[in-house]
């Protein structure tokens, strides 16, 4: 059963207990061929007519309020979930408050301990102050002593200025004289090693020279005449050796003609040669 059909029967079940009511008070007859019958009936029927219009109306007024109700309810069940989502974040919040108020907690401990050790320091730096100002009296003096040893010194430069000049001058006349010492030192240097240079080729030439005549003497001179020779020797002279190769020809018993060539056996440049007539009687 709906609202409308509820609604319907209850009216209709009100009006019909007035209507019976009505008879009763006034004496009216039971018998409905009557003619106040018939205006009951037509008075009752008027009534159901303004009772349909009523419900009607109720009707229309209750789908509306319905729907009201409906689009409320919706607006309850978005603004519960966002109360719920809110109480959500605000569990977090809180959470997280806590965990802030427990770090600063820790930070205020840390702050008092701060604040105690800055007291200290405090005390401590009254008397550093106190030994800087002594300081600084100190060093007031020392300054002081400082500029008149800056004046001393000044005076100090100033010979020693004097002195560097002169040193100066002194450093450049040794200079030269050095300068003309080493060159004569290097002029003798090299002359000595250009003479020693000449003295040991002079001695290795002669070394050379006395092989190559070790050599040549040892060439033989021809015996037979009409006899052409060809001989060969080899010479030395400390650690140099030289080799010779002649030949020679004899004309009669008292004629004899010789000739040689010799060379060291180093590298073969120096050369030594002879040539010699012999005349027996």
């Amino acid at each position: 059963m709906n609202n409308k059909s509820l609604l319907a029967f209850l009216v209709s079940g009100l009006l019909v207990t007035q209507s019976v009511s009505a008879l009763e008070w006034g004496d009216w007859s039971s018998d409905v061929t009557s003619s106040n019958s018939h205006a009951d009936a037509d008075k009752t029927n008027g009534n159901f007519g303004d009772i349909k219009n009523n419900v009607d109306t109720i009707d229309s007024a209750l789908n509306e309020s319905i729907q009201k109700q409906q689009t409320v309810n919706d607006q309850q069940k978005m603004l519960n979930d966002r109360q719920n989502a809110t109480n959500v974040k605000q569990a977090e919040w809180n959470e997280n408050q806590n965990s802030v108020n427990s770090q600063q907690n820790a930070v205020n401990q840390q702050q008092s301990t701060v604040n105690a050790n800055q007291a200290n320091v405090n005390n401590q730096q009254g008397a550093i102050n106190q030994t800087q100002a002594n300081l600084n009296n100190q060093q007031g003096a020392i300054n002081q002593t400082q500029a008149n040893l800056n004046n001393q010194q000044g005076a100090i430069n100033q010979s020693q200025a004097n002195l560097n000049t002169q040193q100066n001058t002194i450093n450049q006349s040794q200079a030269r004289s050095n300068a003309q010492f080493q060159d004569s030192i290097t002029q003798l240097n090299g002359d000595l090693n250009h003479l020693g240079n000449r003295v040991d080729k002079l001695d290795h030439k002669m070394k050379r020279g006395f092989a190559s005549q070790a050599a040549l003497s040892g060439l033989f001179q021809p015996y037979s005449v009409g006899k052409f020779n060809l001989s060969g020797s080899l010479g030395g002279y400390e650690s140099t050796s030289a080799m010779a190769i002649g030949s020679g020809y004899r004309f009669n018993e008292n004629v004899a003609a010789k000739a040689g060539i010799s060379t060291n056996t180093e590298d073969f440049k120096a050369v030594t040669y002879n040539a010699a007539v012999n005349f027996e009687w």
